[in-house]
C-alpha cells in the first residue's frame, strides 16, 4: 500500500487533470481482455483522483432520449459497420454512411452524453461506460479513422470541447490524434502483439496492424503492457526505448468502487458465495459443485480447445466438461468435431455456454473441480487468475505469460501435448491434497493482482509524460 500522505499529495496535484480514454472495446457487446483492462483503468483513475473521459463512436441522434436508446442497441451498432453493406452489394448505402461519418469526423466535435435512468444500462454490455466521469461521443469516429488510415496512412485529429491533459489509447491500433494541454502526454496500452507473433492464429489485417502501431509508437508515447513477457515481445518487434515501457499487471475482475458488499475484508479479493446460491445456479445447467471441468475463453484456434477435447476424450472420468465462451474465428473447427468424438449425445458430456456475465462466471468458477486453460499464447491470461480468486484450482498451459501470472499456483502442461494434459487431469482427480494446495496458493496469488498495485504502476507511467 502507498503511504497515505504521499497518496494525498499525488491526488491533490493530479485532481484537475482530464484523461481521455478510447472506448473502442467498451462499446463492444461481448467481453474482451482490453474491455476488462479499460474498466480497471477507469477505476484506477478514480482511485488516483483523476477525471476519466471516454471517447465512443456509437450511433447518435439529435434527440437526447433516442441517443440513450441507441447507445445500448446492438443492432444500431451493427448497422454502423460499412463492411456489411459492401458484402451485400450495397455500395451506395456504404458510400452515404461513409460520407456522413466523414462530415462528422472533420466538422464536428465529440459531444457529451448524459445518461438518465430511462434506459436500463446497468446489466447491458454498455455498463462499463457508466463508471466514467464523462462520455464523449462522435458517431463512426473509429471505423472512419481506421478506413482513412488504411487508404492514406494518416492519423485523424479529433478536437474535444473539454481540455484534455492526457490521451490514453487502450486499443493501440487507433489512428487518432488529440490536441493536448500538455504536449506529448500520450500513453498507449499494448496488451500483446499476438497478430505479429502468431499471425496464423488471428484474423487481423497484419499490414494495417503493423503500420498503425508503428505510426503510433513514432510519437514516443509511454507504453503500458500487462506482463513482462508482452514487454519483451514488443521490444522484439519495435524499436522502442525499454524505459518507455511499463508493466501494469491487470487486477482481478473489476467491480464498482462504490459497492464493496461482495468483497472480502482483504480488499479486491472475491468473497465466496453461499452454497445455497451456488447450488441453485448450477441446477439450471444440471451441474453439481466440484463435479465438472471448466474451460473459459473465446472458441478460436489460439485458445486451443481442440487439445482439451482430445485430452478429455482420453480421460477416465464421468465429470462433464463445461465450455464458457463466445464463438470466435474458426470456432466450427472445434464444435463440428464434438459428435464424431463423443457420439450423438455429446451434449450430455460437453456443455457449451455461449456467453456468461461476470456474475455468472463467479458461480461457474466456484463450482468447478478445476479450470483448464490450454491457450497457445496470452498477453496476460485473466481467466486463471479469476478462477484462483474464487478458490478454483487451475491447470494451465506453460507458454507465454501464463507461468509469470500464475506462479506456483497452477499445474502446468505443454499445450501441444494432449497426453500430458490428460496425465495432469488424472493426477489432480486422484490427489485431493494437491487440489487443496493449489486452491490455497491460488487465493494467495490472486491477492497480489489488485487495484492498488495496478494504480501505482499506472501512476508511474503517467508521471513520465505529465
Amino acid at each position: 500500500m502507498w503511504d497515505s500522505t504521499d497518496q494525498l499529495v499525488r491526488q491533490s496535484s493530479l485532481e484537475p487533470l482530464n484523461v481521455l480514454i478510447d472506448g473502442y472495446n467498451l462499446q463492444m457487446p461481448g467481453g474482451t481482455g482490453i474491455k476488462t483492462y479499460t474498466i480497471s483503468l477507469i477505476q484506477a483513475l478514480q482511485y488516483l483522483g483523476l477525471k476519466s473521459l471516454v471517447l465512443t463512436g456509437l450511433p447518435d441522434s439529435n434527440d437526447p432520449v433516442l441517443s440513450e436508446v441507441l447507445l445500448a442497441d446492438e443492432r444500431a451498432r451493427q448497422e454502423m459497420d460499412l463492411r456489411q453493406y459492401l458484402t451485400l452489394g450495397g455500395y451506395g448505402q456504404a458510400a452515404l454512411k461513409l460520407l456522413k461519418y466523414l462530415v462528422k469526423l472533420w466538422c464536428q466535435q465529440p459531444h457529451s452524453l448524459s445518461l438518465s435512468d430511462r434506459v436500463a444500462f446497468k446489466n447491458s454490455p454498455m455498463s462499463g461506460l457508466l463508471q466514467a466521469d464523462h462520455i464523449l461521443n462522435l458517431e463512426g469516429c473509429y471505423e472512419t479513422s481506421r478506413l482513412l488510415y488504411s487508404l492514406f496512412r494518416q492519423q485523424t485529429t479529433i478536437r474535444c470541447r473539454q481540455p484534455i491533459d492526457l490521451w490514453h489509447r487502450t486499443y493501440p491500433i487507433l489512428p487518432l490524434k488529440v490536441p493536448l494541454r500538455r504536449p506529448h502526454a500520450n500513453v498507449v496500452t499494448i496488451c500483446d502483439v499476438i497478430p505479429l507473433k502468431l499471425p496464423y492464429l488471428t484474423r487481423d489485417r497484419k499490414k494495417d496492424y503493423y503500420y498503425t502501431l508503428k505510426t503510433v509508437l513514432q510519437e514516443r508515447p509511454m507504453v503500458t503492457t500487462i506482463s513482462e513477457h508482452s514487454r519483451q515481445d514488443i521490444l522484439e518487434f519495435f524499436d522502442i526505448d525499454p524505459d518507455r515501457i511499463c508493466v501494469t499487471y491487470l487486477p482481478i475482475a473489476p467491480t464498482p468502487l462504490t459497492d464493496e458488499s461482495h468483497l472480502c475484508k482483504e480488499k479486491y479479493v472475491a468473497n465466496p458465495l453461499e452454497n445455497q446460491q451456488l447450488l441453485h445456479f448450477l441446477q439450471r445447467y444440471r451441474l453439481k459443485p466440484q463435479d465438472y471441468l471448466l474451460f473459459v475463453g473465446t472458441i478460436e484456434p489460439r485458445k486451443n480447445l481442440s487439445l482439451l477435447l482430445k485430452a478429455y476424450l482420453a480421460l477416465d472420468s464421468e465429470l462433464p466438461l463445461v465450455i464458457v465462451g463466445k464463438r470466435g474465428w474458426r470456432a466450427e473447427q472445434d464444435l463440428d468435431s464434438l459428435e464424431s468424438m463423443f457420439g450423438r449425445y455429446w451434449y450430455q458430456r460437453v456443455k457449451i455456454l455461449d456467453f456468461s456475465t461476470t456474475h455468472e462466471l463467479t458461480y461457474l468458477y466456484q463450482g468447478a473441480f478445476c479450470l483448464v486453460f490450454p491457450s497457445l499464447y496470452e498477453g496476460f491470461g485473466l481467466p486463471p487468475l479469476e478462477a484462483m480468486s474464487w478458490g478454483c484450482p487451475v491447470i494451465s498451459s506453460d507458454r507465454s505469460s501464463l507461468p509469470e501470472v500464475c506462479g506456483d499456483a497452477a499445474l502446468y502442461f505443454n499445450p501441444y501435448d494432449a497426453a500430458e494434459l490428460q496425465k495432469k487431469l488424472t493426477q489432480l482427480l486422484n490427489d485431493s491434497y494437491l487440489r487443496h494446495q493449489l486452491i490455497q496458493r491460488g487465493i494467495a496469488r490472486a491477492k497480489q493482482f489488485n487495484l492498488d498495485n495496478f494504480s501505482q504502476k499506472l501512476w508511474h507511467a503517467y508521471t513520465q509524460v505529465l
